[in-house]
């Protein structure tokens, strides 16, 4: 039952396995968004909302994930560290869709499948099963 475990859908109701997203997503953000601002107030709230939760038997999950998020965070505040990162997004073919608001989720953009082929940092091991089975309704 732990395997089956989805952080990422049961604590910031992004449906989606943390290895198959990409640092925006994770974060709730438009693919490529630039605005330190943006990215800072972005990060800073998907961390409070997991420091706000009491993991648990779920307690490496919740440290695993606050990893995953600082270092998303770590990446795209860093000029130098996101310039590469994005022309990893871009070499995988992920493109911005302008007909749609640049407010939508990431995860309707058009280019959510190629930008979650490359992960700057794959998710931490042990966060989902290897069957990629979907979560589990959980009592957290």
């Amino acid at each position: 039952m732990t395997d089956a475990f989805n952080p990422y859908a049961e604590w910031l109701g992004i449906d989606c396995f943390g290895g198959d997203l990409n640092h925006y997503e994770l974060l709730g953000l438009p693919l490529f968004a630039a605005e330190r601002a943006e990215i800072t107030r972005a990060a800073d709230s998907q961390l409070a909302r997991v420091r706000a939760i009491r993991p648990g038997n779920h307690a490496r999950h919740w440290s695993q994930l606050l990893d995953h998020l600082r270092e998303a965070k770590a990446t795209l505040l860093d000029d130098a560290r996101r310039q590469d990162y994005d022309k990893q997004l871009r070499d995988a073919g992920a493109t911005v869709n302008l007909d749609e608001p640049s407010g939508d989720s990431p995860s309707s953009s058009s280019a959510q499948t190629a930008a979650s082929s490359i992960i700057a940092e794959p998710a931490p091991s042990g966060i989902i099963g290897d069957d990629r089975s979907p979560p589990t309704p959980s009592n957290t």
